[in-house]
């Protein structure tokens, strides 16, 4: 059983640092427990089995003085992934617009970014969750660019999970590129501009081979889409 096919948590950058969903210019926080409360709506069926799992491990940990874990953002692939079966997960974790924060802060969000992906690559193989990275990956450090390249390359050995996250990505950027693209085939010889349809389109963006996303939660309680999978999330459903 699953949730659903295909779940986008939209965060902002600094959600993606701390490891917690904030809600915006409010006290409250905004778990991964309760995320996963909030999808599991969309799919009654599976609660029945998902809360008798959680207090099977709370029983567990009581008989041996652990208390339940907090999850953070890291935590969040082989939870939802593995453990809850969910077929996608896409994560918004630094827009294009991002740039324009103070040094510091994109420093120390780059930073972390590192820390994921290094203890990504270490826990990939083991929990088979696949990772993939929608956005112009071009500014980043060569350094990470190679983390990238290396947690795609682990991808190609197995079915799991896929993890994909929007890093340095901006929708209505992705929609240029992806009609540049065509267009630059069309000047090849390789496309036709009189028979483009949306199936074709889909295949120039970076998600091409996912599926649209079924339901969006965003973090900070706002309905908008944040310029975030513009043209995937035409029908997907908001929390």
């Amino acid at each position: 059983m699953r949730i659903t096919a295909h779940l986008l948590l939209a965060l902002s950058a600094t959600t993606f640092a701390t490891g917690v969903f904030a809600q915006e210019n409010s006290a409250s926080l905004l778990s991964l427990e309760e995320a996963l409360d909030i999808a599991l709506t969309h799919n009654p069926a599976m609660q029945a089995a998902e809360f008798e799992r959680r207090a099977a491990e709370q029983e567990r940990r009581a008989a041996v003085g652990l208390r339940m874990p907090q999850i953070g953002v890291s935590g969040a692939y082989t939870y939802l992934g593995k453990d809850i079966g969910l077929d996608y997960l896409t994560v918004y974790a630094f827009s294009s617009e991002n740039w324009k924060r103070p040094e510091e802060e994109v420093g120390a969000i780059m930073g972390l970014l590192k820390k994921y992906l290094l203890e990504a690559i270490g826990q990939m193989e083991r929990d088979r969750v696949k990772m993939e990275f929608f956005g112009d990956l071009s500014p980043l450090t060569p350094e990470l660019r190679e983390l990238c390249q290396r947690t795609r390359e682990i991808s190609q050995h197995y079915e799991g999970c896929q993890v994909n996250i929007c890093l340095n990505y901006g929708g209505r950027d992705e929609l240029v590129r992806a009609a540049q693209a065509f267009a630059q085939d069309c000047i090849d010889g390789r496309a036709d501009p009189n028979h483009l349809n949306a199936d074709q389109l889909s295949g120039y963006l970076y998600s091409r081979g996912v599926p649209d996303p079924e339901l969006i939660i965003r973090t900070s309680g706002e309905l908008r889409l944040s310029n975030v999978l513009l043209w995937q999330a035409a029908y997907s459903e908001f929390y």
